[in-house]
């Protein structure tokens, strides 16, 4: 298979060439090129390959035609089955072949080539390009953060490894009407050695202050809390710029938010189980819905 070229972080071709090298195509060389989705909402893994026969003859055959499009999801690393494609049947009989030819190799350079553009254009995307729905009520009145990968699927990771272990971290945030907390709920996901990782809603979890730099524990599954802490510590030395980045995130899902509110004319809810405005206790629940006391939420 021949190599890819001149892959740009831009929503342009990507171009490559191949030779077939088994199967009933063999010894035939291709030219083409691939395109990647440009919406950052969008959870597919799919690529969407054009290629052309190099010499643009004829086999004889009269179902045969010199330029197939198709679509490959390179995570699943087979062809896309999705029912919008509509593709030909010569298409999905070259594209069969296609797969076939491809190693782990290949694959490995498809999604690298893949996530780096995705993850540039979640970062650089502007808002009033996009329009993603929110569970509003849910939200408001459940107490509901959001994920920022949730909103962003293809987002970069925030990763870290510390001594021997590698860990990922799931940042969520709260969006209420009512809230102006400069948090982030980190769950802190160990990753094993054969990739895999441990069940999140198992994993322990920070509330993060990304303005004063301050965390204090949400949910703790660990025995020894003292090797959580180092964990934590841990994060904020590997990754220094760790508050800038959830302060940005935050900001990014809070604008989407009420861009999305407005364009559905949503107005600002009410406090929940609160409709007229009353002094709250320093102590008592923040009535954003964050489970935290009112003194170190919206009340600092």
């Amino acid at each position: 298979m021949g190599l890819l070229k001149n892959h740009k972080k831009e929503n342009k071709p990507a171009m490559f060439t191949f030779t077939f090298e088994k199967g009933e195509r063999k010894g035939e060389t291709y030219k083409g090129y691939f395109v990647i989705c440009g919406n950052p909402l969008c959870a597919c893994n799919d690529i969407n390959f054009i290629v052309e026969k190099v010499d643009n003859k004829s086999d004889g055959d009269p179902d045969s035609k010199n330029q197939y499009s198709f679509y490959l999801d390179i995570i699943k690393k087979k062809v896309s089955s999705e029912k919008e494609y509509n593709l030909s049947k010569a298409d999905k009989k070259f594209a069969g072949l296609f797969v076939k030819e491809l190693d782990d190799k290949n694959f490995s350079e498809f999604q690298t080539f893949f996530n780096s553009y995705k993850t540039h254009i979640t970062e650089n995307c502007d808002i009033e390009d996009l329009d993603p729905t929110f569970p509003v009520h849910d939200i408001e009145n459940k107490k509901l953060m959001i994920g920022y990968c949730e909103i962003f699927p293809h987002a970069k990771k925030i990763e870290f490894q510390l001594n021997n272990a590698k860990y990922l971290i799931d940042d969520q945030y709260c969006l209420n009407s009512n809230c102006s907390c400069t948090d982030a709920v980190l769950t802190i996901i160990e990753i094993k050695k054969d990739k895999k990782v441990i069940d999140g809603y198992k994993a322990p979890g920070v509330f993060y202050n990304y303005r004063t730099k301050k965390w204090e524990v949400v949910r703790e599954t660990s025995n020894n809390l003292k090797s959580f802490q180092k964990v934590v510590t841990g994060l904020q030395k590997t990754i220094p710029d760790i508050a800038y980045i959830l302060k940005k995130r935050h900001r990014k899902l809070r604008l989407l938010y009420e861009r999305y509110r407005k364009m559905n004319n949503i107005k600002t809810f009410p406090t929940p189980n609160n409709t007229a405005r009353k002094k709250i206790g320093r102590n008592e629940p923040c009535p954003c819905g964050s489970g935290k006391k009112y003194k170190i939420c919206c009340g600092r």
